[in-house]
């Protein structure tokens, strides 16, 4: 063997190496994706909890009596404010 097909196999080699390594970073990145979605549905689920927790205060408040309903109007307000902050909190991520 010359020095010449030593020297192409041991750049073979190493184009092998750097292929099995950019097959190992594309799994890792579609592992994280994958990751990333399932933490997106999460979220979104939890905010949809959070919708469906609002639209039951409203209804509070609309059976309320004169009584009830500023005791009521401060906390869905309280609500309202943690459920924006959570969607823009949401929308920053994927910034």
């Amino acid at each position: 063997m010359s020095k010449q097909d030593a020297y192409q196999q041991k750049l073979a080699a190493q184009l092998e190496e750097q292929k099995a390594e950019l097959a190992k970073l594309k799994a890792q990145a579609k592992q994280h994706l994958a990751q990333g979605k399932i933490q997106a549905y999460e979220e979104i689920e939890r905010l949809e909890t959070h919708l469906e927790q609002l639209k039951s205060k409203l209804h509070d408040l609309k059976e309320a009596g004169e009584d009830r309903w500023e005791e009521l109007k401060d906390g869905i307000e309280e609500s309202w404010k943690t459920f924006t902050a959570s969607i823009k909190k949401v929308f920053s991520k994927d910034a």
